[in-house]
């Protein structure tokens, strides 16, 4: 059995931090998930909910960077990327402008750690993006419908590793 901590040590630590990715760590969880959006000018921050419009409200909440979380989350963890970006969220975009940042954060950290990475997301355009840029990067469809066999055979087919 796996443990995996969703948003890092949420019980014990604020989620989506750093700190929670950290303690996540230090308690020998087997990984984490945490949820990643990109504001207006391009950046990273991890956050479940939708972040403000305005870019000075996004600052004052010090939302912390992908860069941050993974880097907090060590070196021998499992971590489910989670991006947000389903066409009922606000901000949602549909230029997919978020998937080649994410990945390009993940491969920045090497091939060597490849393996500890999956990308998940409830918007099956997104995944599909993530699955033309980074066939290598595991992938998982999050869903809150009923799945059947027809479904998890049409998942498998396209190449993702997780439902």
């Amino acid at each position: 059995m796996l443990v995996l901590g969703h948003r890092g040590a949420s019980a014990a630590a604020a989620e989506n931090t750093p700190e929670a990715f950290a303690l996540a760590d230090r308690m020998g969880a087997d990984g984490v998930e945490l949820d990643v959006r990109r504001v207006a000018d391009g950046r990273l921050l991890v956050a479940h909910d939708p972040l403000p419009e305005s870019l000075d409200e996004v600052d004052a909440l010090g939302f912390p960077t992908l860069a941050a979380a993974l880097d907090a989350c060590g070196d021998r963890m499992l971590v489910n990327v989670e991006i947000k970006n389903s066409k009922s969220d606000p901000g949602y975009d549909p230029t997919m402008a978020v998937v080649a940042p994410v990945i390009d954060e993940l491969r920045r950290r090497g091939a060597q750690s490849r393996h500890r990475w999956l990308i998940s997301s409830f918007s099956w355009s997104t995944l599909a993006a993530c699955r033309e840029l980074a066939p290598e990067i595991p992938t998982g469809c999050l869903t809150s419908d009923q799945v059947d066999d027809t479904t998890i055979e049409r998942l498998a087919a396209v190449g993702h590793a997780a439902l």
